[in-house]
């Protein structure tokens, strides 16, 4: 499973909730264009220390909501 993870509760606990169940959780971050990467940084770096399916990926808008 993805989880699109900017560091927040929400995208915290949904990772958190799917380990629980025993699924294969891939964090991923999107590394957005302006500041708004700086308030994810943090959480990027402590989930690629401790969980090695974790990755970043660039985007040049701010999100994407369908």
């Amino acid at each position: 499973y993805c989880v699109l993870s900017s560091g927040g509760k929400d995208s915290l606990l949904g990772y958190a909730l799917l380990k629980e169940l025993g699924k294969e959780v891939h964090p991923i971050f999107g590394n957005e264009s302006g500041r708004h990467w700086f308030t994810a940084v943090n959480g990027y770096r402590y989930q690629k220390a401790t969980e090695p399916n974790t990755s970043k990926v660039w985007m040049n808008s701010d999100r994407l909501f369908a």
